[in-house]
């Protein structure tokens, strides 16, 4: 097992404990596009699309890809794939496939939260405070944490969330054969600036 597919395991399994279902390695296409979540996870305070980074974090900084984007540096290496970026890009992707539930459910999807799990969080710059609340530790994922820092009150019914959880486990598939094809994928993407590519902001 590689060592990011074991962090997401435990991210799962902290979830898990705080009440919340998840669903790993979701597909989700919207728009003749694909994006790969690592979890989805649902409870009567909502919907997490949650990125897995089994990294330790040591700083944000401002991304060689524009002024408002951010990467970040681990273990004196440099990540600058704007996490944030690909975080609100799968939390919109997990949204408009959840909206698909409106009709079936009888009533309106409530906001998709992010959240950025790493490893650990040695020292952290906030950049920008709209994400502050979206970036955890592993070992922040208690129910109170949560609530407190993105999801304050239940917007679903143990029924919903039934249904709602059930719904995103047809998009999940953890074989080693989807993800390669997804890499491709995304490969492909960028040698022809299409699909999930911009050329300003890599997913």
């Amino acid at each position: 097992m590689k060592p990011w597919e074991k962090f997401e395991i435990e991210v799962a399994d902290a979830l898990e404990q705080a009440g919340w279902n998840c669903v790993r390695c979701c597909y989700i296409t919207n728009e003749k596009t694909t994006s790969q979540v690592d979890i989805i996870a649902v409870s009567n305070y909502g919907v997490l699309s949650v990125e897995c980074k089994s990294h330790t974090l040591d700083v944000l900084m401002k991304s060689k890809y524009g002024d408002n984007l951010i990467g970040y540096k681990s273990n004196r290496k440099i990540f600058d794939e704007d996490v944030l970026k690909q975080a609100e890009n799968h939390k919109s992707q997990v949204f408009l496939s959840a909206v698909k539930l409106e009709e079936r459910l009888g009533r309106t999807i409530a906001p998709v939260y992010s959240l950025i799990v790493f490893n650990r969080i040695d020292k952290i710059s906030r950049i920008r405070d709209d994400f502050s609340n979206s970036i955890f530790e592993k070992q922040e994922l208690t129910t109170e944490n949560i609530i407190e820092r993105l999801c304050h009150f239940k917007v679903y019914d143990d029924n919903e969330v039934t249904q709602i959880t059930e719904h995103f486990k047809q998009f999940s598939d953890t074989s080693e054969e989807r993800l390669n094809q997804h890499i491709n994928y995304l490969k492909q993407c960028k040698e022809t600036q299409s699909g999930l590519w911009d050329e300003n902001c890599p997913v």
